[in-house]
């Protein structure tokens, strides 16, 4: 493939100035018309299929190529900019106006249907620019694109609605353990979420959401189990309590394995239980 500029030699005598900013600004409106705003579309009608042929999607990359080999200074740091600052627009100007007026079960269900797309945003935008990872990337020691990928929704997405979404989940849990309809696969799908975002490969935001997801978790499940227990006395013979208590305990670990269970939670939660249940009697 042909460069799309060639830097004049230092010692030309030249007059001539090249625009490569607007250079720049032509070949990514050429990218925004064939990959990107194909993908969104996608991704906001819910189509079955990413319609990019083995030719579309080869003058994309082709296109990329051409970009990342201009001998520019700074001009492969713009592209990988420029890929970040799209992700984010995405997210601020599509997926977050959908999640923010929800509240509960509704929120969790956009957020699942939200990050599934995400995934498959991340994989074709990787595809895309995947020479960047190459090279440019790999060479600077910075995020990968696929983790600069994640890292937007983390700070768009978790960052203005962490504790929104740990509520409604906060509230999903109350409601299983009061006996009431409760979708748990939505809710393991959207513990997974908290749990992916929160590995150390995930640049730019320091807050660990699964750790936030797990300190309310373990106050409201004390408040519980605190409520439960005096319940229970009130009404149980020390058998029945017992019984009651064993019954109570294996919800909990169903529930753990079901949904809820990581390792660092399970032992701390079951603690909690014995603390407030078993020894309060």
């Amino acid at each position: 493939m042909s460069q799309l500029w060639q830097q004049p030699p230092l010692n030309a005598a030249s007059n001539v100035i090249v625009n490569y900013n607007q250079m720049l600004s032509q070949e990514w409106d050429y990218l925004r018309q064939k990959a990107l705003i194909p993908l969104e579309t996608y991704l906001t009608t819910g189509d079955q299929q990413v319609v990019f042929s083995k030719k579309e999607y080869m003058a994309i990359y082709g296109k990329v190529y051409e970009l990342c080999i201009q001998q520019i200074e700074g001009f492969q740091a713009e592209l990988y900019d420029r890929y970040t600052k799209s992700i984010r627009a995405y997210i601020t100007q599509q997926v977050l106006p959908r999640l923010e007026p929800l509240h509960g079960q509704d929120l969790l269900k956009e957020l699942e249907l939200r990050w599934a797309n995400h995934l498959v945003m991340v994989k074709w935008m990787q595809r895309f620019f995947q020479y960047l990872d190459r090279f440019y990337v790999e060479m600077s020691s910075i995020a990968s694109l696929t983790e600069q990928g994640f890292a937007q929704f983390k700070a768009e997405v978790f960052g203005r609605l962490l504790n929104k979404i740990t509520d409604a989940v906060l509230c999903e849990v109350q409601n299983d353990r009061n006996n009431y309809p409760v979708d748990l696969d939505l809710l393991k799908k959207v513990v997974a979420i908290y749990t992916f975002l929160s590995t150390d490969k995930i640049p730019g935001v320091s807050s660990n959401c699964q750790q936030e997801l797990e300190d309310k978790l373990l106050q409201a499940s004390r408040t519980f189990f605190q409520s439960k227990a005096n319940q229970m006395i009130q009404t149980y013979t020390l058998v029945d309590y017992l019984q009651q208590a064993d019954l109570l305990l294996q919800s909990e670990k169903a529930r753990l394995e079901r949904c809820l269970g990581w390792p660092s939670f399970d032992s701390k939660l079951l603690s909690v239980f014995q603390e407030e249940i078993l020894m309060k009697y």
